[in-house]
């Protein structure tokens, strides 16, 4: 069984590699980790329209590193 500080990390990754795959356009592992982030989110008490604001923040953190440099 997992700690709940391990399932957060977890959480926490998956929503960054959704947000980088949808960035590459790669479908396939957008939704392996779209999926993988919905249960690790769920897991830990938030619902769906908290876990798509997780992504959305995601998306835009990618997109303000990627012009610093």
């Amino acid at each position: 069984m997992r700690t709940e500080s391990e399932v957060r990390a977890l959480y926490k990754q998956y929503v960054f590699k959704y947000a980088e795959a949808n960035r590459d356009n790669n479908r396939d592992a957008a939704n392996q980790y779209f999926g993988a982030a919905i249960a690790c989110g769920r897991t830990l008490g938030k619902d769906v329209k908290r876990i798509r604001l997780d992504f959305d923040i995601a998306k835009d953190y990618l997109r303000r590193e990627a012009l610093k440099n």
